[in-house]
């Protein structure tokens, strides 16, 4: 991997900041026992080092005003969450978290008065952040009584907690993304999104929709302790204005000729779905083109010369090499009965035929995304092992069949599909954050000065929160002077393009970027379903792509 030549504008050198004291954080509870997604929440918040869980503020209301759903919605509900493992069940907390202090308040029917003791004792807690996760209209009061504010999740609006409809209607509308935000009411008042999360909108079922938005609410306040930490030298993430949070107060309740039409849509699509899954399965294969990456388009995957495996395995995130005259390439490969990757090399021979396949690095966790490079004369791979919460770095013993473990670049981190870069002095890590299901709609930076030094993460981490651009699609490279990063476009399903991106900006403090052109899958290939991968070396250009196998 070489620096090459930029903009002055690409890179800058800062000193890396101090590190920061833990955000104190009280929970707001409406029981001892709340619903798995909150508790998914309270565990997220002990897990991470950078926050200190003070307290669980048990919130009681004298009278409740919300609007219950309609008898038929409940019944479709019960039913729906069938297709669940286990269904709606209540978890409770105490067994799981250290002994805290809770404290009980008493709300109004309209959540505007509290008891004077509880407001005491919460000051006491002297905490930065009170999360929301009981009531709906977020108490001033209660507000003031911390530094920051009060945090609460957010859809179309509406608290997650107080919303019965929440992925409702974007199965219903067809909406592509189920869009889970969290938003920030200041001790002032003042409201602000500070991070948002989008979710491919699961087609035909409102419990599974509904349960994929609640999983963002983890992942959302690791954000938005990032946004809170990066507020005093930066703008919103990559320099947007802050968004004002909206909430209309209420999802409308649908119709009962709605339910009832979403319904049988919702049986329908089950049985076709069901009966094409038993008949058909999806494989993803590689192929070759001599197209330069900056100049790839779907003509060119039409065109390419593809690699078609046995039924029993597919191939994808192809990365060529060349070493000692000789060009290789390495892929994951995957056997449909263990669903666990491995990573393996095809030699590309001078009549222009291919070697068999062979595996070169197999272990208890999946791999894929096998990054290949060489630096200093010595061989290296970083592939995506994402299951062990860590992204490793790994040399050739003897390349290519031979590999060990040579370092683990960042702990405690789900890395997906990342990217090394070196340039102007340092390196650059490029990956996505695979927790809660959201590995699809974010990007994260690290960086180091050498390889064997520490890899400190971006201040504006996520760089990028969209799942039409945030996940890796290769390593990036340059046109000329263009610093170009690929990136899935995951919107409308997994590996669905590759949108092609300027880098305009990249240091320690900074990053901005721009897209440039989306490359779509070709319907003339005989892998034209999806497209999520393009790396390059020399004259060789390799990419993937999906089909659907029919079933023997």
């Amino acid at each position: 991997m070489r620096t090459r030549p930029a903009d002055s504008a690409i890179a800058e050198s800062t000193e890396p900041p101090p590190e920061p004291a833990k955000v104190r954080i009280a929970v707001l509870l409406d029981s001892p026992t709340p619903a798995p997604w909150a508790t998914a929440v309270i565990e997220a918040l002990r897990r991470n080092p950078d926050i200190q869980v003070q307290a669980m503020v048990i919130a009681h209301q004298s009278s409740k005003s919300e609007p219950s759903p309609s008898l038929l919605f409940r019944c479709y509900s019960i039913l729906d969450s069938l297709r669940i493992p286990g269904g709606k069940r209540r978890n409770g907390v105490s067994s799981g978290l250290p002994i805290l202090p809770v404290i009980p308040l008493e709300l109004t029917s309209e959540g505007q008065r509290l008891n004077g003791t509880a407001l005491t004792k919460l000051k006491e807690l002297d905490s930065d952040i009170l999360l929301n996760l009981a009531v709906r209209h977020s108490v001033r009061e209660l507000a003031e009584a911390t530094k920051s504010g009060i945090w609460e999740f957010r859809s179309r609006g509406v608290a997650l907690q107080v919303n019965p409809y929440l992925g409702f209607w974007e199965v219903y509308q067809n909406e592509p993304i189920t869009k889970v935000s969290l938003a920030a009411v200041s001790p002032s008042g003042e409201e602000k999104e500070i991070a948002e999360s989008g979710l491919r909108t699961h087609g035909n079922s409102l419990s599974i929709n509904r349960a994929q938005a609640l999983r963002c609410a983890p992942i959302l306040v690791r954000y938005g302790i990032n946004w809170l930490r990066k507020q005093a030298t930066e703008e919103r993430l990559n320099h947007r204005p802050r968004q004002e949070a909206h909430t209309n107060g209420h999802s409308r309740s649908p119709r009962g000729p709605e339910i009832l039409r979403f319904g049988l849509r919702n049986c329908a699509s089950i049985i076709k779905g069901r009966a094409t899954a038993r008949s058909r399965k999806l494989q993803w294969s590689i192929g070759i083109t001599s197209a330069a990456p900056a100049s790839l388009s779907s003509r060119h995957l039409a065109n390419a010369r593809w690699l078609t495996p046995d039924s029993s395995r597919f191939f994808a995130d192809p990365f060529p090499i060349e070493h000692q005259g000789r060009k290789y390439i390495f892929f994951e490969e995957l056997p449909f009965t263990s669903r666990k990757g491995r990573i393996a090399v095809i030699e590309l021979l001078p009549d222009g035929t291919l070697s068999a396949p062979r595996t070169v690095l197999e272990t208890g966790f999946h791999l894929s995304y096998p990054l290949v490079f060489e630096e200093q004369g010595k061989l290296y791979m970083l592939p995506e092992q994402s299951s062990t919460d860590r992204i490793a770095l790994y040399e050739a013993v003897s390349f290519p069949d031979v590999w060990k473990q040579a370092k683990v670049l960042v702990e405690g981190f789900a890395g997906i599909d990342s990217s090394l870069l070196q340039h102007r002095g340092r390196w650059w890590l490029f990956t996505s954050l695979g927790e809660h299901g959201n590995q699809d709609n974010n990007l994260h930076v690290f960086h180091a000065k050498s390889l064997w030094d520490r890899f400190e993460p971006h201040p504006l981490n996520p760089v990028k929160m969209d799942i039409s651009g945030s996940r890796m699609a290769g390593k990036l490279f340059f046109d000329g002077e263009t610093l170009i990063r690929p990136a899935q476009n995951c919107s409308s399903r997994y590996g669905g393009s590759v949108v092609f991106h300027e880098v305009t900006r990249l240091s320690e403090k900074h990053y901005e970027e721009r897209a440039l052109r989306e490359v779509l899958p070709s319907p003339e290939s005989p892998f034209g379903l999806g497209f999520h991968t393009v790396n390059s070396s020399g004259s060789i250009t390799m990419v993937d792509g999906l089909r659907v196998l029919d079933a023997p």
